[in-house]
């Protein structure tokens, strides 16, 4: 399959580390934020990085975000990642409450938990490698071909993660203490992933891999 891929740039996201893995897969990619460049790509990765809120402004300003809301996701793919897997979402109430593109139903809210071990092994933000915990729904399901469930660990860094969304739409999950958050989730064409795929070794190529296939 012919991929015209590219990365979002709206100042935030490790735009550079995502092109290496891309390119690491065998494919090309351009990082843009011409109109032109994202409503022309087959494969659009949105990463990202700090608020929320700011993240929403700064799309809106360069009118990147109703361009991102609109398009029809049947003919063309999208993944998020980190913060960019949140705006996929409807809102946030990080900073303030914010509207997402609300490509996926769902509220981006602060990580809670009881630390029922009561050893302060769960901190905010989450920051570390974990396992992911598949949908049984989802299995064999194309983004997830050739990870191995049991093994693979993916890297992980954020204080947010979403909630009340469609359980439908969740691939993978991971449980932080007594919390489930949502790892991979998927609505047709797009997809957010919660970790950085970029940062997870072989494992985050194989997820970047299946997306570009």
């Amino acid at each position: 399959m012919k991929t015209n891929s590219i990365i979002v740039d709206y100042g935030v996201g490790n735009l550079y580390s995502l092109k290496k893995a891309i390119e690491f897969t065998g494919h090309s990619v351009i990082i843009s934020r011409k109109v032109e460049d994202i409503s022309n790509a087959t494969h659009i990765f949105l990463p990202g990085v700090g608020s929320f809120y700011k993240a929403s402004e700064t799309l809106k300003q360069m009118n990147l975000f109703n361009l991102l809301k609109n398009l029809d996701y049947r003919n063309k793919k999208i993944m998020g990642i980190c913060l960019g897997m949140q705006l996929l979402f409807q809102s946030s109430n990080e900073d303030k409450f914010s509207e997402g593109l609300s490509l996926i139903k769902g509220k981006i809210e602060k990580i809670k938990f009881t630390n029922t071990n009561n050893n302060q092994m769960f901190k905010i933000p989450n920051i570390g490698w974990f396992k992911l915990k598949c949908n049984n729904d989802y299995q064999g399901e194309k983004i997830i071909k050739n990870l191995n469930f049991k093994n693979d660990k993916f890297y992980f860094v954020h204080s947010y993660h979403a909630k009340n969304f469609d359980l439908k739409t969740l691939v993978a999950h991971i449980n932080y203490d007594d919390t489930l958050v949502p790892a991979i989730v998927k609505k047709g064409n797009i997809y957010g992933m919660q970790f950085h795929p970029e940062k997870s070794r072989a494992a985050g190529i194989n997820l970047i891999k299946n997306f570009l296939s």
